[in-house]
């Protein structure tokens, strides 16, 4: 049976910051994702195994650091930690890197670079490098039988992220505004309505009474190819614990 995943990898800096402050000595990269089949629709709920590795080079070369997961898919989007089963070396930051994600045996290219530096982790491609980092889009893997040459490129997808203040003032990212429309309630309307409906992750920020950040997936109230609108919650229901938050988000969804 035939599959296609088209696979993006972004890197919040939330995750990344909060992950190193916490143990200097123990390096661990945030990473969410979404899955989509043939026809642009994210994929089945359930499990998918991924492989990260980590290069020295862009491309060839050999892993300096790999790391087999089999990631939890739900409405098409996951994330892992880099670091959680097989220990990252901190000191193989000094030097350039390239993270590759392979999916049924395929390395998706182009690799992404990473640069290193003390509390920030963050991908070349960042419009804000300094608030929040995405990577680049990775290519789409179509394979019936699945060949070296299956790897192809696809361009009819877009992507629109950025990071919103508390009282949903944009601090990062660009296409998008954002109207704060009741507590713990925001909704984002993009410049550029997508041709169908986008995929949408976003994670909101809380500081607790010790000062320590607590990351929490936002509730997704109505989407549409225009916009979206958020709910941004500190319990275990969206709905009766609504709280203003700082947060991130990225979507995804066809031009």
């Amino acid at each position: 049976m035939k599959c296609f995943f088209r696979l993006f990898v972004a890197l919040f800096l939330f995750n990344c910051s909060a992950n190193l402050a916490t143990a200097q000595n123990e390096v661990k990269i945030s990473v969410q994702g979404i899955l989509r089949d043939m026809n642009g629709t994210p994929v089945d709920d359930g499990e998918q195994e991924l492989v990260f590795r980590l290069y020295d080079q862009p491309t060839g070369g050999t892993a300096l650091w790999a790391d087999t997961a089999v990631v939890e898919i739900s409405g098409g989007v996951y994330s892992y930690n880099l670091g959680s089963d097989v220990p990252l070396d901190p000191a193989q930051f000094s030097s350039t890197l390239y993270v590759g994600v392979s999916v049924e045996g395929f390395e998706l290219e182009p690799r992404t670079e990473l640069t290193y530096a003390p509390y920030t982790l963050y991908a070349s491609s960042a419009t804000h490098a300094d608030t929040v980092a995405f990577a680049h889009s990775t290519p789409a893997l179509s394979s019936a039988t699945p060949q070296s040459d299956s790897l192809e490129v696809e361009e009819e997808l877009r992507m629109v992220r950025g990071v919103v203040s508390i009282s949903g003032y944009v601090n990062a990212g660009t296409g998008f505004t954002v109207s704060k429309t009741g507590t713990g309630q925001y909704e984002i309307i993009f410049d550029v309505p997508f041709s169908d409906t986008p995929a949408v992750y976003a994670i909101s920020k809380y500081v607790q009474q010790n000062f320590a950040y607590l990351n929490r997936t936002m509730n997704i109230k109505d989407l549409s190819p225009s916009s979206v609108e958020l709910n941004s919650f500190d319990c275990s229901s969206p709905y009766s614990c609504k709280k203003d938050a700082e947060f991130q988000f990225i979507a995804i969804g066809p031009k």
